[in-house]
């Protein structure tokens, strides 16, 4: 599922590692399409909560 462009937006959670890296590549929603894009203007765009993924 991508994080962007979901008809129900659903709640994206970015682990918090994700910040080492300038940039990363995420599912653009559809089979061999992805992404890459820096880590904070993914979580603003779709307005993402950072942490430790095993915490959720």
């Amino acid at each position: 599922v991508s994080p962007l462009a979901q008809k129900k937006r659903l709640q994206t959670v970015v682990d918090e590692s994700a910040d080492q890296y300038q940039t990363i590549l995420f599912s653009g929603g559809r089979r061999g399409l992805e992404i890459e894009l820096a880590p904070d203007d993914l979580i603003s765009l779709c307005g993402a909560k950072t942490g430790s993924i095993c915490s959720f």
